[in-house]
């Protein structure tokens, strides 16, 4: 809606959009696959915060419709990231005893921020406009991805298993 609005786009434009973030989505899914194997989710959704953080600054940086093919391209990256670890690292963190609890909860947390967040990007954008959103979004990002990196530990060093 942004892009389509800043240069008076086309509607059509909407379908490459969807495409390179299916094409960013299929791509980093391969790549995330092979890294939360090997590295553990927790450094997936690490990449995965940056990624959306990455696709929100350039959004609002960019200075030609262009840039969007890349916008939504890490948008579907982030996407793949988080749909893969995002479910994926309440079994590392949890031991088998209490993992249907670990898993309820980061269902019911994540399902109460998909609700609040876009009602509240919604009200930014709409008292503030698209460019105050796109900062407020990436000041959040930066600080979730600060969060994720230096306040939670790699759940399989806790465990053992790293």
């Amino acid at each position: 809606m942004y892009a389509v609005e800043r240069w008076t786009l086309p509607d059509s434009q909407a379908g490459y959009f969807t495409s390179a973030l299916l094409l960013g989505q299929a791509a980093f899914n391969l790549f995330f696959g092979l890294l939360s194997d090997r590295k553990g989710h927790k450094l997936v959704l690490e990449l995965s915060v940056l990624s959306a953080t990455a696709a929100v600054g350039l959004a609002l940086l960019a200075p030609d419709p262009a840039w969007f093919y890349l916008v939504f391209a890490l948008t579907g990256g982030s996407i793949a990231g988080y749909i893969l670890s995002g479910v994926s690292i309440a079994f590392e963190f949890s031991p088998a005893e209490v993992r249907p609890t670990y898993i309820g909860l980061n269902n019911t947390i994540n399902g109460v921020a998909s609700i609040a967040a876009p009602l509240a990007g919604a009200l930014i954008a709409g008292a503030l406009g698209y460019p105050w959103l796109f900062a407020v979004t990436v000041v959040i990002g930066v600080l979730g991805f600060a969060l994720m990196r230096w306040w939670v530990r790699e759940p399989r060093e806790l465990l053992g298993g790293g």
